[in-house]
């Protein structure tokens, strides 16, 4: 499937994507076939040309910052990204996960816990529900984001 690039193109794009918080499905060559675009376009005498060009590239790099800041959201919220995105994104959100994983790493040690008063049933930040629990209650916690939470909100406390 051909993508169509052009200025007119391009700001739709651009308009659809500041319209909402998801990142929007993009051909996996978009970035790739745009450079061409620019390319080819870039020897023009024309000064029309010459501006279609420049709005063009600065279109290019807003709807490109956008969809990067978009997927640093998805990272800090810990979302999958499902829509097919171009090539380039696809591989700054690989890049990046793999930093925040590398400094941020689930050691897989438990942390054992004491409960401080009774609890109903609570979803915890890596997405496991935990309890009811009653006050006193002993139970174990893989070190992390949860113990972090229980600690934090003083649902119980590290023995």
């Amino acid at each position: 499937m051909p993508v169509d690039v052009s200025v007119e193109t391009l700001f739709s794009m651009f308009n659809e994507e500041k319209k909402t918080g998801e990142l929007l499905k993009v051909d996996r060559n978009f970035y790739a076939i745009a450079e061409q675009y620019v390319k080819a376009e870039e020897g023009a005498t024309d000064e029309n040309k010459k501006q279609k060009i420049a709005n063009f590239k600065k279109l290019l790099a807003s709807l490109r910052s956008l969809r990067e800041r978009k997927i640093l959201i998805y990272l800090a919220y810990n979302k999958q990204i499902t829509n097919q995105m171009p090539n380039e994104e696809q591989e700054l959100y690989i890049q990046v996960k793999k930093i925040l994983e590398s400094e941020n790493p689930e050691s897989g040690s438990v942390a054992r816990i004491k409960v401080s008063a009774d609890i109903p049933e609570i979803v915890m930040p890596n997405g496991n529900k935990l309890g009811p629990l009653k006050q006193n209650q002993i139970i174990e916690v893989e070190s992390g984001k949860d113990l972090d939470f229980i600690i934090q909100n003083r649902i119980g406390e590290v023995i």
